[in-house]
C-alpha cells in the first residue's frame, strides 16, 4: 500500500498497538463490528440494527448476526479506499461507560440464521 504523508499520521500510538495507523495499514482483513459497506439488498436481507441501551451492544449484536448469516467483512486494499470511524470519546460527547461483558450479554444468542434476520426494512 502507498503510505500516507499527513504530518503525525504514523506517530507512536498510545493505545492498543493493533489500532495504530501503521498496524492498520498491514491488515489484510479486519472484522469490523459495524459493517458499513453493505449494499441496499444486503441491508434489506439482514434487516438493519437493533437498538440497545447498553454501550456497544448494538455493534456486538450486529456482528453476531453477520457471523451466523456468513456476511463477512472485506477489507478493500486499494489506494483510494478509506474507513470512517466515530470517536465516542472526544470532548463534548456523551460519556460512554465501557463494559464489554455487559455489552455482549445484552444481546440475544442466535442459534439459526432465521433468528438473526430482522423484518423492519421490508
Amino acid at each position: 500500500m502507498k503510505p500516507r504523508f499527513m504530518p503525525g499520521f504514523y506517530d507512536p500510538y498510545p493505545g492498543n498497538p493493533d489500532y495504530s495507523h501503521s498496524s492498520m495499514d498491514r491488515h489484510i482483513r479486519w472484522e469490523s463490528w459495524v459493517f458499513g459497506g453493505l449494499t441496499r439488498s444486503t441491508w434489506k436481507a439482514i434487516g438493519g440494527m437493533t437498538e440497545f441501551d447498553v454501550w456497544v451492544a448494538i455493534d456486538m449484536d450486529f456482528v453476531a448476526r453477520r457471523q451466523i448469516l456468513d456476511i463477512r467483512t472485506k477489507t478493500m486494499l486499494e489506494p483510494d479506499s478509506f474507513c470512517v470511524h466515530q470517536n465516542h470519546d472526544i470532548a463534548g460527547n456523551v460519556p460512554t461507560p465501557r463494559d464489554m461483558d455487559k455489552a455482549i450479554s445484552a444481546g440475544p444468542i442466535y442459534n439459526t440464521s432465521e433468528e438473526a434476520i430482522r423484518s423492519n426494512l421490508w
